[in-house]
């Protein structure tokens, strides 16, 4: 198998290329200049709306871990999600987005999303939470692409270090019994190999949090 990841010069993107590797899957760094990367992968030095789908040869996966994580740093038309759904739309390749918690319901009954309830900090990071919100939208429109939504819970921490322990469920908010909601950037970038290892199902959202 092999998978391409976009934004591999980020903390997470750059976790996720590692994650991979260590299971063996190859992969093709995707970013804008040239960053230090580990790993002796190939790299791919080119800005987001120049990808082609000639650029994406022998991909299964294209991996975006960009898009949502760091979504004011684009204009809301220009995100890479948009331009990564039209070369796939053309091709086999799967795409694999790293989402955010405002993308999941916040109770079993599916009634409110975590975006329109009172779990999210919106003072916080509200203009954000909203961009993601209405990409999330946007992207439950599009039929012609196999796409998969990998979300973590409420707290992404950094700096802490791997633990692989964690567990997968589906579009609602993951807590533990104890009310938490976290994982490590580490751990999210291990989820996120182990996830492509396990298989991808189309346009399903999956979430995903740390166990003690």
């Amino acid at each position: 198998m092999k998978a391409a990841v976009v934004g591999a010069h980020t903390e997470l993107g750059g976790g996720i290329v590692t994650a991979l590797e260590r299971r063996g899957i190859h992969s093709v760094a995707i970013m804008p200049a040239l960053f230090p990367m580990p790993g002796e992968g190939q790299i791919l030095i080119k800005d987001y709306d120049e990808l082609s789908l000639a650029d994406l040869r022998d991909v299964q996966v294209l991996i975006d871990a960009v898009s949502f994580p760091m979504i004011t740093t684009f204009s809301t038309d220009m995100l890479p999600l948009w331009y990564e759904l039209e070369i796939l739309r053309k091709s086999p390749i799967k795409l694999l987005c790293l989402g955010s918690a405002s993308c999941l319901f916040a109770d079993d009954n599916r009634s409110t999303s975590v975006f329109d309830s009172s779990c999210l900090c919106q003072e916080d990071d509200g203009v954000a939470n909203r961009l993601r919100a209405n990409a999330f939208k946007r992207l439950q429109q599009e039929r012609k692409v196999s796409w998969t939504l990998l979300c973590p819970p409420l707290i992404c921490e950094e700096h802490s270090q791997r633990t692989g322990h964690y567990e997968f469920s589906g579009d609602v908010l993951p807590m533990g019994e104890d009310g938490s909601s976290c994982i490590s950037f580490s751990d999210l970038a291990d989820a996120t190999a182990e996830l492509l290892k396990r298989g991808l199902q189309s346009n399903q959202v999956i979430s995903v949090r740390a166990l003690k």
